[in-house]
């Protein structure tokens, strides 16, 4: 039978309501006077540095008010060890007293449970809900309603699915630990914040010679297709999923002309719909002169697979697939913020 025993010590921790990851500072392993290195099994520095993961201790917490039947927003807050402290910050509507070691999730003394978030979890599902055109910001009343639907009886994380973290423990007794293991540095890698390098490196690989389009044979005899203006090529293309229309290109030597003829704006919004959380890429695709005689399509492709988050994971990707994971996370958030903005007529109660 499998051990249950962790392969290195679990870090106490009250997880962050958006992307699951942990509030408390992550272990790294280190060497000794003698070279050795004294933890292998934790998070190697060399993958994710230890002050590229400080943004796990950057913190806010959303609550409620029950006397005054508003949320809040806080300031800056802290893990100490399961609780939250928390400076009142600008918010007028901070009037909870209870600054001095919060309680994550679970109600205590008759006081509503208090949601702790990374203050990069706020800028990406702000981002995010800015771009669903049929809602008005966020509320934050709304939004408190909207985790208290997924609040569980106990803390420290929500019902919610939010994402493969593999960090996460499985039993139920594992709840409040997270293990910081070898392979997973992606888990807390900075989502938010790229080097001028890193987007360099972006930019070179776009400009590599297998990103140059070039003509292919059709394996289809008689393209009916061909026969189709761009126009309807496009509408039919945008009928198909990623991986449908990457196999059509590859099929179609008319379709594959039509997407790279002169068809860069088509391509621009696509791979804003398909990889809405790439923002360095949406700006550099925007650079006719770099995405001259480019394939778009094999751009696209190398763009999903190499931010699909995995185990292993180095800058820049292990950012950018964190960012992404934590993107889907904020999508898992959508559909009860809509039903708690479709049922909300005022403040809290």
């Amino acid at each position: 039978m499998e051990s249950l025993e962790p392969e290195n010590d679990p870090m106490e921790s009250c997880y962050c309501a958006v992307c699951g990851g942990p509030t408390f500072g992550v272990i790294f392993s280190s060497l000794d006077e003698k070279g050795v290195d004294r933890k292998p099994s934790y998070y190697d520095p060399e993958v994710v540095s230890p002050k590229d993961a400080e943004w796990t201790d950057e913190m806010v917490v959303i609550g409620h008010n029950q006397g005054t039947r508003r949320a809040f927003i806080s300031g800056k807050g802290r893990n100490d060890n399961g609780a939250i402290l928390v400076s009142p910050g600008d918010d007028p509507n901070f009037l909870d007293p209870r600054t001095n070691g919060l309680a994550c999730y679970t109600a205590w003394s008759g006081q509503s449970p208090i949601f702790p978030i990374h203050s990069r979890c706020v800028t990406l599902l702000t981002r995010y809900m800015a771009d669903m055109e049929d809602l008005p910001g966020i509320d934050l009343d709304i939004l408190y309603l909207a985790f208290h639907r997924f609040a569980p009886c106990l803390p420290p994380t929500l019902k919610a699915d939010l994402g493969q973290v593999c960090g996460r423990p499985g039993p139920w007794f594992r709840t409040y630990a997270w293990w910081c293991r070898r392979g997973e540095e992606f888990l807390v890698a900075d989502p938010i914040s790229l080097s001028e390098n890193s987007v360099d490196l972006l930019r070179q690989t776009i400009r590599k010679p297998e990103f140059r389009v070039s003509p292919r044979p059709s394996r289809i005899t008689n393209e009916i297709l061909g026969k189709l203006p761009n126009e309807i090529v496009d509408t039919i293309v945008s009928l198909l999923n990623t991986p449908e229309m990457m196999n059509l290109c590859e099929a179609s030597r008319a379709v594959h002309q039509a997407l790279h003829h002169n068809n860069n704006p088509f391509w621009k919004k696509l791979i804003k719909e398909e990889l809405p959380w790439f923002f360095e890429l949406h700006d550099l695709i925007q650079d006719d002169e770099l995405m001259r005689d480019r394939n778009w399509v094999a751009v696209l492709k190398w763009a999903d697979e190499a931010t699909t988050p995995a185990l292993g994971m180095k800058a820049p990707w292990a950012s950018l697939a964190n960012r992404r994971r934590i993107w889907d996370c904020c999508k898992e958030l959508v559909l009860p913020y809509y039903e708690a903005f479709s049922m909300f007529d005022g403040p809290l109660g």
